[in-house]
């Protein structure tokens, strides 16, 4: 429990301090000289428009989301848990929303990692491999759920005893675990 505890404080201190303080003085020296950029509706920063500082302010706000759903700090208060407790009432009721915010947080730091695949030409070539075939795979999934949802439609509506088969979604479940 202490260790969990130690880690968290040092994730919401280093990490979110940083970050903050980080983007926080970029957007005051944007604002300040004007550089701004129109992202759909909103004028944002110019320098958040590169996805890594784009992600790195999105994992400032879920770590400060965290910070505020944190499970240690509402069991503080709590005279029936032992110290730095993650299991109380109080922590009970935030701990899926709190879970959710760190699965993302999770995945916006995996996501800044990719950055330092330009440290190794080989590790390099993989990265830009696999977003290359990322977008293949996805026009991949794209044309198969197409081809299931046609064929489906035209399964259910054949005369046919198999209960498989019975409705467009069963007839495309059938047809996506082939």
């Amino acid at each position: 429990r202490v260790a969990i505890f130690v880690c968290r404080t040092f994730i919401y201190i280093c990490s979110m301090g940083q970050q903050f303080v980080h983007h926080t003085r970029q957007a005051i020296h944007d604002i300040r000289s004007k550089q701004l950029v129109q992202v759909g509706c909103a004028k944002c920063p110019a320098s958040w428009a590169q996805w890594q500082d784009a992600v790195g302010v999105v994992l400032t706000l879920l770590l400060a989301l965290m910070l505020c759903l944190e499970p240690i700090l509402h069991c503080f208060g709590d005279e029936s848990a032992v110290l730095f407790a993650r299991r109380c009432e109080a922590g009970d009721r935030s701990i899926f929303v709190y879970s959710i915010f760190s699965s993302c947080a999770i995945l916006m730091y995996f996501l800044l990692l990719t950055d330092l695949s330009v440290l190794s030409t080989r590790v390099s070539a993989y990265a830009l491999v696999c977003f290359r075939v990322i977008s293949e795979a996805a026009l991949f999934l794209f044309g198969l759920t197409f081809f299931v949802v046609a064929f489906a439609c035209a399964v259910s509506s054949l005369e046919q005893e198999s209960a498989d088969f019975e409705g467009i979604p069963k007839s495309g479940l059938q047809l996506f675990k082939m």
